[in-house]
């Protein structure tokens, strides 16, 4: 088995492109909100829909940079953690006595 980063380097290991099992709730997710977008362009006119449709782009856009966001302060936060575990030298025991 290659390294995390070995397989980073690879592009075999990324936070996009994750697969969801058919019957999981993401998945259920999707088919309602596809359902649901078909069913609401049914009913719109095409100036609506081209509204409809910049809207979805703008939506996505913002979505993608929340996503790096959170991606990026999710790895620092786990980052900062290791860090803290590394710094410690305390033995494992169990039990734990905090400095005031």
């Amino acid at each position: 088995m290659k390294s995390a980063l070995e397989e980073l380097a690879h592009s075999n290991f990324s936070p996009e492109g994750r697969r969801y099992k058919g019957d999981s709730l993401y998945k259920k997710a999707v088919s309602k909100d596809l359902e649901s977008e078909k069913r609401l362009r049914d009913r719109l006119d095409e100036e609506q829909i081209r509204l409809l449709n910049e809207y979805c782009d703008t939506q996505n856009e913002l979505d993608y940079l929340s996503d790096i966001d959170n991606f990026v302060y999710g790895f620092v936060s786990g980052v900062r953690i290791m860090i803290e575990v590394f710094q410690d030298s305390s033995p494992i025991t169990g039990a734990r006595i905090l400095d005031d």
